[in-house]
């Protein structure tokens, strides 16, 4: 038993070393996750809302509002349903950067799908939803 979980544990060190992995990692921290957010949305969302759904502070979604909104990735604009509140959305801007990084990290899986088969695919699909299945109980 030993032997398995530290072969797991290289192989999960292996990969999170992976260049390709940097490229993904993007989508679930910082910045691009809150336009990524924003993007599957597609819709405008309040900043608490936001701070739910990436699971962080509403201090720190102040702070990547501020900064995307220097860079014009996002709108902050009043709600229409209610005028206490803000609403978020995705500039055109926003949409290309993260389209671009989107593109960069389906290269990627598509290199790996390419060399791995789409068999072998599907089969790490199953056990990483396995995987966290277990984990979540």
């Amino acid at each position: 038993m030993e032997n398995v979980k530290e072969k797991f544990i290289n192989s999960l060190m292996g990969v999170l070393k992976l260049d390709a992995i940097s490229v993904l990692k993007i989508f679930i921290e910082g910045e691009v996750s809150l336009l990524f957010l924003l993007y599957q949305e597609n819709i405008p969302l309040p900043p608490s809302q936001i701070a739910q759904c990436l699971g962080v502070s509403k201090g720190r979604v102040t702070a990547l509002l501020n900064s995307l909104a220097e860079k014009d990735y996002i709108e902050i604009s009043l709600s229409t349903e209610d005028r206490r509140r803000f609403d978020v959305s995705l500039t055109e801007s926003g949409r290309l950067f993260l389209e671009e990084k989107k593109q960069k990290a389906e290269d990627c899986i598509e290199v790996m799908i390419e060399r791995i088969g789409n068999q072998r695919t599907m089969e790490l699909i199953d056990i990483i939803s396995e995987i966290v299945q277990v984990m979540k109980e």
